[in-house]
């Protein structure tokens, strides 16, 4: 039970991920945002489970594991019930415990070259419009486009929703260069642009290896 003041928040899942923003208008809020920064603090229960799967790497079995352990963890909804009988034959699936010869095989054969396929499909996030690409409208409520589920996963883990965010990525110049950190560029907005009621930010991001996208130095 909550202690007195204390607001419960219910998560629909047993995996949940927690993104916190603080909004600074100027310098002058940076020692109260330092102070508040230092009073946030995450606990949860104790001991902590024995029976989940430390993810490794380019590694298919593991990838196997660790996926049906989130899946037993936490059922699908049954919009997902056609893929997951697809995939039962590959091993994956909530009640898998082990692979068989054959599962084993496959995914030690073709993990990484599948794997290697998304990565690379990664970088296309939608359509692309003078130069910038636009995320699918399904973006952060994903339901079964499970391509561009894959894509945000790669590339970032999580996602808003359209009606909160609206994602634009350019990954090369006006003239099709693709970007790098050698060189000076410069951004021209029209008059107005652009139209946001709430904020608007630029970032530069890292492209790494995996195909994750992190804030570089800048």
């Amino acid at each position: 039970e909550a202690s007195p003041g204390v607001r419960v928040l219910h998560a629909p899942g047993n995996h949940i991920s927690i993104l916190a923003r603080i909004l600074v208008e100027s310098a002058s809020d940076y020692a109260q945002v330092h102070r508040l920064q230092d009073r946030l603090a995450l606990s949860g229960p104790a001991p902590a489970r024995s029976d989940l799967v430390r993810p490794l790497t380019g590694d298919g079995e593991n990838f196997v594991a660790v996926v049906n352990r989130v899946l037993h963890d936490d059922p699908p909804p049954d919009a997902d019930a056609a893929l997951l009988k697809e995939l039962a034959a590959v091993g994956l699936g909530g009640g898998v415990t082990a692979l068989n010869p054959e599962q084993r095989q496959w995914w030690r054969k073709d993990f990484a070259r599948v794997r290697s396929e998304l990565i690379a499909a990664s970088k296309e996030i939608g359509s692309t419009i003078f130069g910038w690409q636009y995320s699918q409208s399904s973006v952060g409520n994903f339901g079964t486009d499970y391509r561009t589920r894959a894509v945000i996963a790669i590339q970032g883990m999580a996602a808003n929703i359209p009606a909160e965010s609206v994602y634009a990525l350019a990954l090369a110049d006006a003239d099709g260069r693709a970007l790098d950190q050698r060189h000076r560029y410069r951004l021209r907005l029209l008059p107005g642009a652009p139209p946001a009621d709430g904020f608007w930010s630029l970032a530069i991001y890292e492209v790494m290896a995996d195909g994750g996208m992190y804030f570089a130095d800048n």
